[in-house]
């Protein structure tokens, strides 16, 4: 399985695969690929609804 992330901070995305993906028992293997530069424009949609989120990372969540 492959999973696409963008983040603002690689600090960011690491907290997100430690506490969601590296501290689950079925996962077995994570490797992480960082793309620092791209050739074309590649556009990603974001919902920023922050007031759903109900993660363990919401402390870390911009807030308005």
């Amino acid at each position: 399985m492959s999973i696409m992330m963008a983040g603002f901070n690689v600090e960011d995305i690491d907290k997100i695969v430690n506490i969601h993906l590296r501290s689950n028992p079925d996962v077995l293997k994570v490797t992480i690929d960082l793309i620092t530069d791209i050739m074309t424009d590649f556009v990603i949609p974001f919902d920023f609804n922050f007031s759903r989120c109900e993660c363990k990372l919401d402390h870390h969540c911009w807030k308005d």
